[in-house]
């Protein structure tokens, strides 16, 4: 047992696969593939999600969706995107491709050089690295909803975001706050 009193057993009974082992649950998506391919087709309809996409490809970056409780991303090597989607139920898509778009820009991150901090770094510049790079996510996240906004006129990639109490920096992001403005913003959220 480490100090989080986590235990062997409860590592295992997860598969680190997203699939399934001789203990572990399996953690893959029933419907996997055509979630993937619903987000995909609309990123590449749109401008920040055809780089992203581009960028996947040219690095070869792989993205896996398993069960989860809601919609979101996870990056446990910074290599790898998982998506998470509830299974049993209709997954919105445009819900989804922001997922996918955050989790590939976080996996950008690493290709760039912006990777996690050490650490062995002080505790402040690993809580600034740790601030950049979620402010980076979080723009990236409002730029994909807008211009899915935008082309398809859906308003629930608008709500997620306010739901996700970040309002304030998607209408600093439309009002073309330069970072140190958006990020006053983010810091207040």
């Amino acid at each position: 047992m480490d100090e989080l009193g986590i235990t062997q057993g409860m590592l295992d009974a997860f598969s680190a696969k997203g699939g399934s082992d001789k203990a572990g649950l399996d953690m893959t998506h029933p419907d996997g593939d055509s979630i993937l391919n619903e987000a995909i087709e609309i990123l590449e309809k749109i401008p920040e999600g055809l780089r992203l996409l581009e960028v996947k490809n040219t690095y070869n970056i792989p993205i896996k969706v398993i069960k989860g409780k809601e919609i979101t991303f996870n990056l446990p090597d910074e290599d790898t995107v998982y998506i998470f989607a509830p299974s049993g139920k209709k997954n919105p898509a445009e819900i989804l491709a922001l997922a996918v778009a955050c989790g590939l820009r976080e996996a950008e991150h690493k290709i760039v050089g912006f990777t996690r901090p050490s650490k062995h770094l002080p505790m402040e510049e690993q809580a600034q690295i740790i601030y950049s790079k979620s402010l980076d996510i979080i723009l990236c996240m409002c730029r994909i909803a807008d211009e899915i906004h935008e082309k398809f006129k859906l308003r629930t990639v608008l709500d997620i975001i306010d739901e996700l109490g970040h309002g304030e920096v998607y209408k600093a992001f439309k009002e073309n706050k330069d970072l140190t403005g958006v990020g006053s913003v983010f810091l207040k959220d």
